[in-house]
């Protein structure tokens, strides 16, 4: 009987040796600032969920929409465009009137306007950001 429970004391001890015990380093103290950047994340994933899906959406939608126009403004883009801005349905008062300003410009056709509308547009983006700072994780620098 004896000999049993040293066996179970040793397989105890083993197991908790093996996957850490309370006296050994986590990694995070092992790996600096890990745990600081994992806590970040995880507040800017919650902050994000706070942002209704439609502006999320829109959000992304505007930001790369203008980028893509400044890139290669042609016929077929600004009609793809303004495809994808008709199909958004913002609830935040300044993505509305972003997207209503860059889809008049593109149903106008007239390719300074659009450009124009286009650096407005980020504008008024910039200024939603200030607002809702976890949005930056939805475009790519």
């Amino acid at each position: 009987m004896r000999a049993l429970l040293a066996l179970f004391a040793a397989a105890v001890l083993l197991t908790a040796t093996a996957c850490g015990d309370a006296a050994s380093p986590s990694r995070t103290s092992a790996e600096p600032g890990r745990g600081e950047q994992e806590r970040e994340a995880k507040e800017r994933r919650e902050q994000l969920r706070s942002i209704p899906a439609v502006d999320r959406v829109a959000y992304y939608q505007l930001a790369t929409t203008t980028g893509l126009l400044r890139a290669r403004l042609e016929p077929a883009t600004a009609r793809s465009a303004a495809g994808r801005m008709d199909a958004l349905a913002p609830r935040d008062r300044t993505l509305r009137h972003a997207r209503d300003h860059l889809l008049a410009a593109l149903r106008g056709r007239d390719t300074d306007a659009i450009l124009a509308a286009a650096t407005d547009v980020d504008g008024e983006l910039a200024d939603y950001a200030r607002r809702h700072p976890a949005v930056a994780a939805l475009v790519p620098d």
